[in-house]
């Protein structure tokens, strides 16, 4: 029988490999750092019939700090094939991205921060885009259970398109962005389930008409003190994604990972 461009034996095969690495050795690795804390995520999103799918997704963060300066790194990294009627396979997903932050009185009613991210995107026709700016954060409710807050920035940012040629002219030029955020959890069973929700509208400055919007939903079981099962609901809309090239602007996917923090 014919397999399509990634199988689900394959995906079965890597995914539980992943797992079991992000579930043993970081804490190993970074038992001894003391103020050191982070996450390691290794999901999949598979589809099966007449049109087979799968999309692999990794992440790692990284956060160290105290009550008066706290610096986070992150890294995803999210790859999908997919094939036709016809058996033909193709990428449908390829892409990457850096972000660090840097938080002054984080624990603070009002903090200011600096941030900065690069990615790239095939399905969104992005080589490279990167962005920084700084802002601040307003917390509304931070304790064992409940988390709310809400903070607003001000970005430098340049998009440089897959194809520079056919996109539109000016679409590479240094902009500013506004970056509203709005972010919440909660804690249930006594922490061994996790709610969040974490919602990006990051519109140019003085063009409301042109904006991105990233939205990530998520619901995790504990299993045990290092390792938890996750369920994520992701969606990110880009207002430039077809003047650039790509089938559509929205792009939203339901994914199940295995979350190790350390």
């Amino acid at each position: 029988m014919k397999s399509g461009p990634l199988s689900t034996q394959w995906c079965v095969v890597w995914v539980t490999v992943l797992a079991i690495g992000c579930a043993v050795f970081p804490g190993a690795l970074f038992a001894q750092s003391g103020g050191l804390s982070g996450e390691v995520e290794v999901g999949a999103n598979l589809a099966f019939g007449n049109a087979e799918q799968a999309v692999l997704l990794a992440s790692v963060g990284v956060e160290r700090g105290d009550s008066v300066f706290e610096l986070s790194l992150r890294s995803l990294f999210a790859y999908g094939e997919a094939s036709n009627a016809e058996g033909e396979s193709f990428v449908n997903k390829r892409s990457w991205e850096l972000s660090a932050s840097g938080d002054y009185l984080p624990e603070a009613r009002i903090s200011p921060f600096a941030i900065g991210r690069l990615l790239s995107s095939f399905e969104k026709k992005i080589d490279r885009r990167w962005e920084a700016g700084a802002g601040a954060k307003y917390t509304f409710v931070d304790d064992d259970i409940t988390r709310i807050d809400v903070s607003g920035a001000l970005l430098a940012e340049r998009t440089t398109p897959r194809d520079l040629e056919a996109a539109p002219v000016g679409v590479d030029d240094v902009l500013a962005r506004w970056s509203w955020r709005i972010r919440a959890s909660k804690n249930l069973s006594e922490g061994r389930l996790t709610l969040k929700t974490t919602n990006f509208f990051r519109p140019e400055f003085g063009e409301w008409g042109s904006y991105t919007v990233s939205s990530t939903t998520s619901v995790a079981f504990r299993l045990n003190e290092r390792v938890s099962l996750k369920l994520s609901f992701l969606d990110e809309y880009d207002t430039e994604a077809v003047l650039r090239g790509a089938r559509k602007n929205n792009d939203g996917q339901l994914v199940f990972s295995v979350l190790s923090t350390f």
